[in-house]
């Protein structure tokens, strides 16, 4: 429909990074928030380990239901993954 026309179409050259070019403030605001969400994952983790998780085989998920190219989040993401991995190395 007509109506449709134009929505989801890529902003700039795909691929390009455009956005995350764009959007520093956004970048500074999950940046600033990454110790507290370093902070959660902690709490999440010693929750899991008084429940035997790891040994469990429990998933351990998280996701990022950011938009664009991930440029904004994907370094928090990739600490938060770290942190899980050396506290559950094969979860």
């Amino acid at each position: 429909s007509e109506e449709q026309g134009g929505k989801h179409v890529p902003f700039g050259e795909l691929g390009s990074g455009y956005y995350s070019d764009n959007t520093k403030g956004c970048y500074d605001v999950i940046d600033n928030a990454t110790p507290m969400m370093l902070e959660a994952c902690s709490a999440v983790l010693d929750a899991r380990k008084q429940r035997g998780a790891a040994q469990n085989e429990e998933p351990f998920v998280i996701a990022d239901y950011g938009a664009a190219d991930a440029g904004t989040s994907l370094p928090m993401m990739h600490k938060l993954v770290e942190h899980i991995r050396k506290s559950e190395p094969n979860t």
